[in-house]
């Protein structure tokens, strides 16, 4: 009997997603590893293994050896790496090598990764001689069999440290998760390749899993495609990344709809923000700021360019930013200077992170979550863009975008961005009337023969009352620098969502800056980011583009 297309496709997919065996059949070693029997491999066939897989009842993928990988906690797994000089394309074109993340308890899900020749990929077999693991380490019992946690690309001619460790710039690791070092070289923020119901009331998160990947090198990078699954829908994934000039990564996705969500999230980009200088007396830590990035920069489909610097809420919160055909969208560590954290991780050199849309987005909005957090260690800020039709069940959908991971802002020259806002502590004003000062400042060479009075600040509120709206100059005497600051007075409890900008002669010369100020101290925050769950909030300020724009 002659297998159809569809039938043989089917199987394929079945076997990508399948416990992983030992396979018997293996080609020469190549630089120490070893790999499967060659087959034809192409975009188009990964597309159509991802259409036929959504056909399918999702299975999760499990880990081998769970007694193992318990015990393979966070100390454990950092002492288990592989050489660079060992690992898949050793510096072909000065590009760096790809090296494997051994499995271990926070990333039990093993992965497959084949190596491209051409038209044809084989699979790279999990050895454990690949890697460098110290005695006494659980993970040298793990199974032959075992598979990887994920990969990274090491930086072309870099530097190899005693231990044979070189510095990476690019890694995939966990769920559909991966991020970059950045121009900076220094990694913070990470992106994913979907969201799916992100902090829904009613039911948990869906974190899909990247299950299996293809590489091969470029000129000057990396292309990469990846086989998505999850219980909601599959996917077909193709990353061109490039490390020269600058970190760009350019992403096409084809996902599959196994059924209805509740929330979709294109270009999902998640980050950490503790605290800032924003309310520097609400001391958290002896350190000034802690936070990979410290606000969300949005471009419009109508041109404008707003700036929402990120908070770390009371209770779960959730900002949506409507707009039509966004031209850009990203969250960004714009504070560079050193002294304003004072660590040795070096925040200031955390990437930013912009998306750039290729193509026709449509309508949507551009969704902000912020969690609640009491340190560090927890990813609590989450961005990425909702279309205004979600794909049914059954219906395919496509989109494109690039990734610039950067230590630059993408604002134009002439507009001018924030520089801090800071607010003070709330003080009651009135018979149940609460005031807090805030004070937006802005930095620019263009500030600097401009007189003060030809500068005129607007603000606006969702909730409560502005006043004392004024602009002023830096009492140090710096010409650069102005301040607008104002009063916000409010008689509940709740947050509220303040527009401010600054114009000179009646035209716009600053971002739209949009800040939520809680009108009183806030209450101690849970000890989970998942707790808490507030109420669902559309900033009313979100549409201030259009309206500005008829």
């Amino acid at each position: 009997m002659t297998l159809s297309r569809r039938a043989l496709l089917k199987i394929a997919a079945s076997a990508i997603l399948a416990a992983m065996p030992g396979v018997a059949s293996t080609d020469a070693a190549e630089h120490g590893l070893e790999y499967g029997p060659s087959e034809a491999f192409s975009f188009d066939r990964l597309t159509d293994m991802a259409r036929e897989l959504s056909l399918a009842p999702h299975r999760a993928a499990a880990g081998p050896a769970p007694s193992v990988l318990d015990r393979i906690g966070y100390s454990e797994h950092v002492e288990v790496y592989q050489r660079a000089d060992s690992g898949l394309y050793p510096d072909p074109s000065g590009n760096g090598a790809i090296t494997f993340f051994h499995l271990g308890n926070f990333f039990r899900r093993p992965v497959r990764v084949f190596r491209i020749d051409g038209d044809t990929a084989r699979e790279v077999l999990y050895r454990k001689r690949y890697f460098t693991i110290p005695e006494g380490n659980p993970a040298r019992e793990m199974p032959e069999d075992a598979g990887f946690a994920g990969f990274r690309i090491h930086g072309k001619n870099a530097s190899i440290s005693p231990d044979g460790r070189s510095r990476d710039w690019a890694a995939f690791l966990g769920a559909s998760y991966f991020r970059s070092s950045g121009d900076l070289d220094q990694y913070g923020i990470s992106a994913r390749g979907i969201a799916i119901d992100t902090a829904a009331h009613d039911r948990p998160e869906e974190f899909p899993d990247f299950r299996a990947f293809w590489v091969q090198p470029l000129r000057l990078g990396y292309r990469v495609y990846a086989l998505l699954d999850g219980p909601s829908l599959t996917g077909a994934y193709r990353f061109d990344i490039f490390r020269e000039p600058s970190v760009v990564m350019e992403v096409e996705a084809k996902l599959f709809m196994r059924k209805d969500v509740r929330t979709l999230g294109m270009a999902p980009l998640t980050s950490m923000y503790w605290y800032s200088e924003t309310e520097r007396w609400d001391g958290k830590d002896w350190r000034p700021e802690v936070h990979d990035s410290d606000g969300l920069l949005m471009h419009t489909g109508t041109g404008q360019w707003i700036w929402r610097p990120l908070s770390n809420p009371r209770r779960v919160s959730e900002s949506s930013f409507m707009d039509n055909n966004p031209r850009g969208f990203g969250l960004m560590q714009r504070d560079r200077h050193h002294g304003n954290y004072i660590d040795p991780v070096r925040f200031e050199r955390r990437p930013s992170l912009w998306v750039e849309p290729i193509g026709s987005w449509g309508k949507g909005c551009i969704r902000l979550v912020e969690l609640p957090t009491v340190k560090e260690s927890e990813d609590n800020i989450v961005a990425f863009f909702v279309p205004e039709k979600l794909p049914k069940q059954g219906t395919p959908l496509s989109f494109k975008y690039r990734l610039h991971w950067t230590g630059d802002d993408p604002l134009p020259d002439f507009i001018v961005a924030t520089h801090a806002i800071r607010m003070t502590k709330p003080w009651d004003s009135a018979l149940g009337v609460t005031t807090r000062k805030v004070f937006v400042e802005f930095r620019s060479e263009s500030f600097k023969n401009v007189p003060t009075e030809d500068l005129k600040g607007l603000a606006s509120a969702s909730r409560g009352t502005i006043d004392g709206v004024d602009v002023v100059r830096d009492p140090d005497g710096d010409p650069t620098h102005i301040r607008l600051f104002f009063n916000l007075n409010s008689t509940d409890e709740e947050a509220s969502d303040v527009t401010a900008t600054v114009s000179l002669n009646g035209r716009q010369v600053t971002e739209t800056v949009i800040c939520q100020v809680w009108p009183r101290e806030r209450a101690s925050r849970a000890n989970s980011r998942f707790a808490l769950l507030g109420k669902w909030r559309t900033c009313p300020a979100a549409i201030v583009g259009d309206r500005n724009a008829s």
